[in-house]
């Protein structure tokens, strides 16, 4: 038996220290697999891990990981499937499939891993019943993008808010004839902004105990009422606002803003470096909020070991790897070399912030300045397994009608339960 070529990722004192100590605990209880390495299979639905499993297995002979492809991770591990040893993919810490995981908490007691590495509130909606059965991986934020030479005032340095975009999207509107042939931004352009503006004045959509979804009605109405002013007295009614969208949005919004029809486009940091690399010198991006409020998307990515798991071990070796600081800036670099077509790690920020603030801007330089501090971002609470399915089929398009007055919430509810009805 030999000494594990895990250490190759070149951690030092400490990080060696436990990775070792983890590695020599697991020995002692399966025996020596010096010629037979151990199988640990990892099902997830973000082929961005084909790269950094490839790069785990070149560190170590002992363990291999394999992928296994799940369209929604979270709804297979409903199914029981015994095939998972790992799984990795968003919608994990619904009460439903939260229930189906082991504990990691003996990463954290036996100092594996640091609890303080972690933002707070990523880790905590990782939690079932007082114990860690989740981690975090990456999640994204909204943005917002402009070019700046329109803009009629000075540019915040971290945070666009809804206000800043209807002011200054107000004084670029222009019209010909009683008709835009500019207009700074629309909440209808795109269907999603209407669900981050609710997260920002509060509403918080979430998972009851029955596993029913609620939200803070007060502070919905309060985001209808706003959307609705800004259509109907910057915008000039809604006949004006969708005149402009089928006449011009037809085409792609990055051009239009390039040619100078619009002022404003969101997007979230999963796709932003992929637009901004196409589009002209003036344009900017930043984070899509309020003062003290930044709405991480709700698709955070967790990893976790189903109570099925043939290979706990190796699991947990695995997740110990994976989340070293070292580790993780290592990955970003892989992503440069493979040529991923991907932002940071599978698609997102590290829910450990060191690597935020210390690694990603060294790959992507037009973060220098712009790492949210934690008590800026606002994690969402836990949301049912098939939530992207319910927010994208029942609760954007019912926004859009919920802020022209044409339908109420109580038409909301009724459609979640129908909904619900047909699991």
């Amino acid at each position: 038996m030999h000494s594990p070529r895990v250490a190759a990722v070149k951690p030092k004192g400490r990080t060696f220290r436990l990775i070792f100590e983890l590695y020599l605990a697991l020995m002692l209880v399966s025996g020596c697999t010096l010629f037979r390495p151990e199988v640990v299979t990892l099902c997830t639905n973000r082929p961005e891990m084909a790269a950094y499993v490839e790069y785990f297995n070149t560190l170590t002979t002992e363990y291999r990981v394999i992928l296994c492809y799940r369209a929604n991770p979270a709804e297979s591990v409903l199914s029981r499937s015994r095939d998972a040893d790992l799984v990795l993919g968003p919608w994990l810490n619904g009460s439903a499939a939260r229930r189906h995981f082991d504990s990691v908490d003996r990463l954290f007691n036996r100092e594996y891993l640091n609890r303080d590495e972690f933002y707070a509130g990523l880790l905590n909606a990782g939690m079932s019943e007082g114990k860690q059965v989740l981690l975090p991986f990456s999640f994204n934020m909204p943005a917002v993008v402009f070019r700046t030479e329109a803009l009629s005032a000075d540019v915040p340095k971290l945070v666009v808010s809804m206000e800043y975009i209807r002011e200054n999207g107000a004084a670029f509107n222009e019209t010909v004839r009683d008709r835009f042939v500019r207009m700074g931004f629309s909440p209808l352009w795109q269907p999603e902004f209407l669900y981050i503006a609710s997260s920002i004045y509060g509403a918080q959509f979430r998972e009851t105990a029955e596993g029913s979804v609620h939200w803070n009605s007060a502070r919905l109405q309060d985001m209808r009422e706003v959307c609705a002013r800004w259509i109907t007295e910057i915008n000039l009614g809604y006949e004006q606002d969708n005149q402009f969208h089928r006449t011009y949005l037809y085409e792609p919004l990055p051009k239009l803003l390039d040619t100078g029809r619009i002022l404003f486009y969101m997007t979230d940091s999963s796709s932003l470096f992929r637009n901004l690399e196409d589009q002209a010198e003036e344009v900017e991006f930043r984070w899509f909020g309020s003062e003290n409020r930044i709405p991480v998307n709700e698709e955070v990515l967790y990893f976790g070991i189903p109570k099925g798991s043939r290979n706990r071990r190796g699991a947990r070796l695995f997740l110990t790897w994976i989340f070293q600081l070292e580790t993780q800036g290592r990955l970003l670099e892989v992503n440069q070399e493979k040529r991923l077509d991907t932002f940071g790690l599978a698609g997102g920020f590290s829910s450990l912030h060191s690597v935020n603030e210390r690694e990603f801007p060294q790959v992507y330089r037009q973060m220098l300045g712009r790492i949210p501090p934690e008590e800026l971002l606002v994690f969402s609470k836990a949301l049912p397994v098939d939530w992207g399915r319910q927010k994208q089929q029942i609760v954007i398009p019912w926004l859009v009608t919920y802020v022209l007055g044409k339908a109420d919430e109580e038409l909301l509810s009724q459609r979640l339960a129908e909904f619900r009805s047909q699991r």
